[in-house]
């Protein structure tokens, strides 16, 4: 039910510098349907689908449309996660 609740998507185009965009949001912001390790699961697996697909580029730019989001969503957030979240920003992308 949790993956039902967010939409990803790539933008077709890419910037002046050739950065490719991502852009994350959310479609239903109840906090108690937000499962953190389900959203980086499915992000991860559709950022190397993609990357795939459209090879490397000198930039990727995620934008995140927070639109709805609370402070109840934080205590959802699994810092282990977000630690190895950002180790994969840092050396698979």
């Amino acid at each position: 039910m949790s993956l039902l609740c967010r939409f990803y998507a790539p933008l077709a185009n890419a910037t002046i510098e050739n950065d490719l965009v991502f852009m994350c949001r959310f479609i239903d912001n109840d906090p108690s349907k937000y499962i953190f390790g389900d959203t980086l699961r499915a992000w991860v697996a559709l950022v190397d689908a993609w990357m795939a697909k459209e090879g490397s580029s000198p930039g990727f730019i995620l934008l995140f449309d927070m639109t709805g989001m609370q402070l109840s969503h934080l205590p959802r957030v699994n810092l282990a996660l977000m630690a190895k979240f950002f180790f994969y920003l840092q050396v698979r992308l």
